[in-house]
């Protein structure tokens, strides 16, 4: 009898599988597919902060997915930039619109170029033409350029292998889910291999764009310099014409004084030794602006011309700025500054990317599973789905990673890099500060010194000469006092306009020391 029980219960168990699992797989679609009421879900599930269930999980962007989109804004962001659309970047310069339109043919026609300059051409005129055409701008612009172009090599390995895995995934039909999902070890330890090379490229490019700066800010500087050197140029051969035909009205009343037999003949071949060497002097002075018109030739990169016009040059008075702003200034804007403080953030994320692959992870990945085919497991089992135990190196105590060590020194190198670097970032700083100082005294000591020619010394010295000469003629004021007169008035204008010029110079250095403008 219990032999016949036994046999019946095996029977009915065959014939009726589902009844006798209890009904499991009804039970688990059941709880798969419930929901909450209505009247639930909107009065404690539904709020702004919780994201609409209605749209499938599928459409939810991956963390990798992210981070692509998050390349691709930076990476526009960083060409609006270099096409002067973004006013947000801070700049050491930036031309005036209309000028640029005005010049937009310059930038490549030699002709249009030089056109600009052949007559009276002011500071901004060169230094827009100096913008848009000069060659150590154009190849930091494509420098630049090329640095933008890491972003697109970032993501391109991982994406090739996503690919892969996309195609090749082996999927059971009818078994586990119809997608392919980022394996575990990809998203873990956070951030992820690609936000940190995103992180590395954007330093790079970051440097790169200070670097584009520097080589504008230096530019710009050179054509102000070269500009004022050659108003100081011509005002110079103006003063010094001009003193050679005081010099010769200068010999005529000497002349007339030597037939008459009121002075020697020895100061009318002085007065024709002083206009001989001022004569010499204005040839030097022409020699000297074709070399000036030189450099701004080689500024513009236009072809060698002798038809460069003149300066257009009003001398504005602007209050220097007190030393003690200029300081944090520097160190907030300058370019080389913030290319080693760019390099070093580089080196720090490299660190970090050198740690995550060399470094022992957080985890042993013993419960890391991918989406596999179901039959790891099982009979047919072609692996175990998880290490079911340890490798004698990778024992209690042991690294578990299997090549730690092997390249620990890698990693001390990149840490030592990084300390120098921060090393040489203050050393940097405190060059700056000490530039800025020199700089502010530079500047300081030619406004000092134009405000005593052009308020003092001038005026004396053209009241010196009056007397001088009408005294000279009237035979009670002696010949070298009369060609002291003159050297002082001609040393005295040629000062004055120097020092204008210095101090136009200075202000340009100084904005350069500090990297901005003020």
């Amino acid at each position: 009898m219990k032999r016949l029980s036994i046999f019946l219960i095996m029977l009915l168990s065959l014939f009726c599988p589902q009844e006798s699992q209890g009904g499991y797989k009804d039970l688990v679609d059941e709880f798969n597919a419930y929901t909450p009421p209505d009247y639930i879900v909107s009065r404690h599930f539904k709020s702004e902060s919780m994201p609409d269930t209605s749209e499938p999980a599928n459409n939810q962007p991956s963390r990798f997915g992210k981070d692509q989109k998050h390349i691709k804004r930076i990476t526009a962001d960083w060409r609006n930039a270099l096409a002067a659309a973004d006013d947000q970047m801070p700049r050491f310069f930036s031309p005036d619109a209309r000028l640029v339109k005005k010049y937009n043919e310059a930038a490549f026609d030699d002709q249009k170029a030089l056109n600009a300059i052949r007559g009276s051409f002011n500071i901004t005129t060169l230094e827009t033409l100096a913008w848009i055409r000069n060659p150590a701008i154009k190849s930091a612009e494509s420098n630049f350029s090329a640095s933008i172009e890491s972003f697109s090599q970032v993501a391109n390995l991982d994406e090739i292998l996503r690919q892969y895995s996309a195609y090749t995934a082996s999927i059971q039909t009818g078994v586990g889910p119809m997608k392919g999902q980022d394996s575990v070890k990809t998203k873990f330890p956070f951030p992820g291999t690609v936000s940190l090379k995103g992180q590395i490229v954007q330093h790079e490019t970051e440097a790169a764009w200070q670097l584009l700066e520097a080589v504008r800010r230096d530019v710009i500087t050179a054509a102000r310099q070269t500009f004022y050197d050659l108003v100081f140029n011509r005002k110079a051969q103006k003063i010094t014409a001009d003193t050679v035909n005081l010099f010769e009205d200068l010999e005529a009343v000497a002349t007339r004084r030597y037939e008459a037999g009121k002075t020697s003949f020895q100061d009318v071949v002085k007065i024709q030794v002083k206009t001989k060497v001022l004569q010499e002097g204005l040839i030097t002075l022409k020699e000297m602006q074709r070399s000036i018109e030189s450099r701004l030739i080689a500024l513009l990169n236009i072809p060698p011309t002798n038809q460069i016009g003149y300066p257009a040059f009003v001398d504005k008075e602007k209050r220097p700025p007190q030393i003690e702003r200029l300081y944090p200034l520097a160190k907030s804007r300058r370019q080389e500054i913030l290319i080693k403080q760019a390099q070093l953030d580089k080196m720090q994320d490299v660190l970090e990317m050198a740690e995550t692959m060399v470094l022992p992870s957080f985890t042993l990945n013993y419960s890391g599973f991918d989406n596999q085919a179901i039959n790891n497991v099982g009979s047919f089992a072609k692996q175990p789905p998880f290490k079911t135990s340890s490798s004698a190196s990778r024992g209690a105590g042991l690294p578990q990673n299997v090549w730690y060590g092997t390249n620990d020194a890698y990693v001390r190198e990149i840490r030592q890099q990084v300390a120098a670097l921060k090393e040489s970032l203050a050393k940097t700083k405190a060059e700056a500060v000490n530039q800025v100082r020199e700089r502010w005294f530079e500047l300081d000591r030619a406004r000092r010194e134009k405000a005593l020619y052009q308020d003092t010394v001038v005026s004396l010295s053209q009241s010196a000469l009056d007397v001088s000469t009408s005294g000279y003629e009237s035979g009670n004021v002696s010949f070298a006092d009369v060609i002291n007169s003159y050297e002082l008035w001609l040393s005295s204008n040629l000062t004055l306009e120097k020092k204008r010029s210095e101090y136009h110079i200075a202000w340009a250095r100084l904005e350069q020391a500090v990297g901005a403008q003020f």
